[in-house]
């Protein structure tokens, strides 16, 4: 907390209930993943945690289970349910007219062809607009499909509603986050960002949410040193010039991804270079497991 009694709008955030002040914040609210569905006990939000925990036991007792969106997460969630639940009768509705929309047609071709042979029903061009009754879902054609678990793997929206009323001129069109180089609101210089939340012309993917959180912590460790004896609020802004130059700097580009069909199968993707099969699976479960060891 900030001992200092500062005068500036950056040092305290207000609501009904909370009054606190700070000496630097960071956003990672990350995305909501909306849906035209309403709440039910058997619609998953492939994006909640809680959900996807709840999901385990109710995945025993289904037969048949529908994947809402044909993107990254719904082409990983069928690789995953086809190969621990073979039994299970797995239907895809996609939007678009491929898999992986944003990615290389070489790559979803092969997950097509993947998912087609292990059995999975995918159907293009088309929306789940409603849930008629428990197991059934009502699709914009007027096509109706039944299934016992449904999971709602569509794009995510930027959860930045909090910021609107205070920080609206900080939010692109989309409602992202815009920051400077070094990851830091405009003219508000003790706020940071980090994940998901951040206005990039980039794929939202772990490995990115990881890399800018580490930079914000970096360079929050490196103002805190640099200001250690100054006030935050009305020095910040005045020191940033002398302090930028030792910040980290942040810089989208093209990263390679992993994309996994199961254990065993994988697509790699590296702009339009597009690898696939057992060697990008060995190598996807190699960051995954330094991934989980670094979080012990």
């Amino acid at each position: 907390n900030n001992n200092n009694n500062n005068n500036g709008d950056n040092d305290n955030l207000c609501s009904s209930r909370i009054h606190s002040n700070f000496d630097y914040i960071v956003i990672c609210t990350g995305l909501e993943y909306g849906t035209a569905l309403q709440p039910s006990s058997n619609v998953i939000r492939a994006g909640n945690c809680t959900s996807l925990f709840r999901a385990r036991d109710q995945l025993l007792l289904s037969a048949e289970i529908l994947i809402i969106g044909g993107g990254i997460v719904g082409v990983e969630l069928a690789g995953e349910l086809i190969e621990t639940f073979p039994e299970k009768r797995i239907t895809i509705v996609s939007s678009t007219d491929r898999l992986l929309p944003r990615f290389p047609e070489k790559a979803a071709k092969y997950a097509e062809c993947f998912l087609l042979n292990a059995g999975v029903t995918i159907i293009y061009n088309e929306l789940i607009i409603q849930q008629k009754l428990e197991n059934e879902f009502l699709m914009r054609s007027g096509r109706i499909l039944r299934a016992d678990l449904a999971f709602v793997c569509t794009g995510g929206q930027p959860n930045s509603q909090l910021l609107k009323n205070y920080f609206n001129d900080c939010l692109d069109i989309q409602g992202f986050i815009r920051v400077n180089e070094n990851l830091q609101i405009f003219n508000h210089l003790n706020l940071f960002v980090a994940g998901d939340i951040i206005s990039s012309c980039e794929e939202k993917l772990a490995q990115t949410a990881n890399l800018t959180a580490n930079i914000v912590v970096n360079n929050i460790q490196t103002i805190d040193r640099n200001l250690s004896n100054l006030n935050l609020n009305s020095n910040l802004n005045s020191n940033s010039n002398s302090n930028s130059n030792n910040l980290l700097k942040y810089s989208t580009g093209i990263r390679p991804m992993l994309i996994s069909l199961g254990k065993y199968d994988c697509i790699m993707i590296y702009g339009e270079y597009v690898i696939f099969g057992f060697l990008p699976a060995l190598l996807k479960e190699a960051i995954e497991h330094k991934i989980m060891c670094s979080m012990i």
